[in-house]
C-alpha cells in the first residue's frame, strides 16, 4: 500500500464497493489491491467533523478470505500484551463478527496515512541513503521482532519490507518516522514442541533472514558506500605516502582511538562495517548464522551510537524523501 495507488471515490467506483463496506463505516478513499486483498479508507458514521486522525483501513480479502482472519487473530493477540513496543505493530480497530469463524470478510484498522512503506520509500530514492537511517531500520525493526518472538510467541511469516509502513505522523527521540509492521495474513503462534535450531525456531529464522536479505539491499548498494566482499577484495589498499614531515617529538600519551561525543567512535565505525560484510556474506544463505539475540548483541550498541551522532543530520534528508513521496496524496486530499 504506497502513495500512488490511492484514489478518490468515484459514483462509478462506489457502486463497485458499496455492497462490501460495513454499514457503520463510510468510505473516503481508495487504497489500492493486491494479491492479498484490497485496502478501503472509511471513517465511522457516527464521527463528527472527521479528520485524517479519524480515518481507519478497511482491509478486504483477496483469493484467499483466511489471511485476514489469521491476520484479526494475530493483530488481536498482540493488542492484548503491554509493552511500548505496539506502536510498532498495527493496530487492530474492528473487525467482521458476524460471519463464519475462519471466513472473515473484513477488518478494520488504524490508517497509516499518508500510507508508504518502507520498500517503496527507500526503493524510489537513488541517491545515497544515510547510514544513520540504515540503523536506525535495524533497531526498530530489531527490537519489534524480538517483541514478536519472545514476547508474543509469534513469528510474522512474510517480513518483508513491503510489509513495513512508515509513519509519517509518529517520530521517535532521534527524529526518525517510527516503523509499523503490517500484514499479518501468514503468522504463527509458536509452540514448545517446535524444533529449535541456534536459539530460534525455523520461522523465528526465517523472519530475521528475511529481515537481513531486504536490508543488505539498501546496505551493499553503491548509493550507500558500502562494498561487497568481493569488491573489496579485487581492490588492494593503496600503499600509504610517507610523512613529508614527521612529528620528531610525538605525543607520549596520545588520545584513545575515540573521538568525541559529536563523532562516531572507531570502534563504532568497525563494528557496522563488520555488519555490512556480515549482511553480504549472509544474504544468499538459506537461515542466519547468527540469531535475534545475537545480531543485537553484535551490533545494537553501534547502530545506537550511529543514530544518536548522525540522526540531528540525516532526518531532513529523510524528510525531504518523504515528502516527495507523499505530495500526490496531499493534492487528492486538498481536492476533497
Amino acid at each position: 500500500m504506497d502513495p500512488g495507488n490511492v484514489s478518490l471515490i468515484t459514483a462509478q467506483n462506489f457502486k463497485d464497493i458499496e455492497k462490501d463496506i460495513p454499514h457503520s463505516y463510510h468510505p473516503v478513499l481508495l487504497g489500492g489491491s493486491g494479491g492479498d486483498g484490497s485496502v478501503v479508507f472509511c471513517v465511522h458514521k457516527n464521527v463528527v467533523n472527521a479528520n485524517l486522525a479519524d480515518l481507519v483501513a478497511i482491509k478486504f480479502p483477496g483469493p484467499h478470505p483466511g489471511n485476514v482472519n489469521i491476520d484479526v487473530i494475530a493483530l488481536h493477540k498482540l493488542s492484548q500484551l503491554t509493552s511500548p513496543l505496539k506502536n510498532r505493530v498495527l493496530e487492530l480497530v474492528d473487525w467482521d463478527r458476524e460471519s463464519e469463524e475462519d471466513q472473515c470478510k473484513w477488518m478494520a484498522t488504524r490508517a497509516l496515512f499518508p500510507p508508504l512503506t518502507l520498500d517503496e520509500m527507500l526503493y524510489m530514492k537513488n541517491e545515497r541513503i544515510p547510514r544513520a537511517f540504515l540503523a536506525h531500520i535495524f533497531i526498530q525493526l530489531g527490537e519489534v521482532l524480538g517483541f514478536l518472538h519472545w514476547n508474543a510467541h509469534i513469528t510474522h511469516g512474510d517480513f518483508n519490507f513491503r510489509n513495513i509502513m512508515v509513519d509519517t505522523h509518529s517520530r521517535v527521540e532521534s527524529g526518525f518516522p517510527n516503523l509499523v509492521v503490517i500484514d499479518f495474513g501468514r503468522a504463527e503462534n509458536t509452540k514448545p514442541e517446535d524444533p529449535i535450531d541456534n536459539g530460534q525456531t525455523i520461522r523465528e529464522a526465517e523472519d530475521v533472514n528475511q529481515f537481513l536479505g531486504y536490508l543488505s539491499r539498501y546496505i551493499d548498494s553503491p548509493e550507500t558506500g558500502a562494498k561487497s566482499e568481493s569488491e573489496s577484495e579485487s581492490e588492494p589498499e593503496p600503499e600509504p605516502e610517507p610523512d613529508p614531515d614527521p612529528d620528531p617529538d610525538p605525543d607520549p600519551d596520545p588520545e584513545p582511538d575515540v573521538m568525541d561525543e559529536d563523532w562516531v567512535s572507531v570502534e563504532t565505525n568497525q563494528k557496522w562495517e563488520e555488519f555490512l560484510r556480515y549482511c553480504d556474506e549472509e544474504r544468499m544463505g538459506l537461515y542466519p548464522a547468527k540469531n535475534l539475540g545475537e545480531l543485537w548483541e553484535d551490533y545494537g550498541a553501534a547502530a545506537t551510537e550511529i543514530v544518536r551522532v548522525e540522526a540531528a543530520a540525516a532526518v531532513p534528508f529523510v524528510d525531504e524523501i518523504i515528502r516527495g513521496l507523499i505530495a500526490p496524496v496531499e493534492a487528492i486530499l486538498a481536492s476533497l
